[in-house]
């Protein structure tokens, strides 16, 4: 059979022309033709090499079916997710040795209010609880323990009482009412930067028209030796 390489078209062995573009044809025994033979089928290797056609070899195409292998080379997909967990871990390394808290360590202690007449907080704590004391100064009664909550860099209560003493608890109730008569929901936040603890309090005032005497402003304690 002799293949035009015109058109393509198969035409009858012993053709002397294309029957579809009238090119001439060659018999495929002697040089110059403008036809090859097609003495064999392709075989389905992974790639098979087009004819040669006018001594130029025609790109390797792939068969039917199949796709070119990749290379052993890593994917994009993989670098980005290799450099993705590799940031990650290096954003937990930083905080866990040198952002984290220290847990509350820092507000443990004996505090003296500094404008306060005998004020004293004492915070302690128990294991990952904070336990909250307000101390009368003058005869060492204490109001307490009020549960405490780390966050970031500052301990926070709402007055909740985490003791299990009946009497302690009546006294600690009297006490976050009284705050309460001011404050709706009151929340008292504690900041320490070494020996100084300062104590502000939030919340809804209750009556905005009259506030109470230096409302808002802080209140600041030194650590007792």
């Amino acid at each position: 059979m002799a293949i035009c390489v015109t058109c393509g078209h198969d035409n009858p062995d012993g053709s002397w022309s294309c029957a579809s573009c009238g090119q001439p044809l060659s018999s495929g025994t002697g040089g110059g033709g403008g036809a090859y033979e097609a003495s064999e089928p392709v075989r389905d290797h992974d790639y098979y090499q087009a004819p040669t056609i006018y001594g130029t070899s025609a790109p390797t195409i792939p068969p039917p079916g199949s796709s070119r292998k990749s290379g052993d080379g890593p994917s994009l997909l993989k670098i980005v997710l290799i450099g993705g967990l590799l940031a990650v871990l290096a954003i937990v390394a930083v905080w866990f040795f040198f952002l984290r808290s220290d847990g509350g360590a820092a507000f443990v202690g004996e505090w003296k209010a500094t404008d306060i007449s005998q004020g004293i907080v004492r915070i302690e704590q128990s294991g990952g609880d904070m336990h909250i004391f307000f101390v009368d100064g003058r005869n060492g009664e204490s109001t307490g323990p009020f549960k405490g909550e780390v966050k970031g860099d500052k301990l926070e209560t709402r007055l909740e009482y985490a003791g299990t003493d009946v009497a302690d608890q009546t006294t600690a109730e009297m006490y976050r009412g009284e705050l309460g008569a001011v404050v709706d929901n009151p929340l008292l936040v504690f900041s320490v930067s070494g020996d100084s603890l300062t104590m502000s309090v939030e919340g809804d005032l209750k009556n905005k028209l009259n506030p109470p005497a230096d409302w808002g402003k802080p209140v600041g304690f030194t650590k007792v030796d």
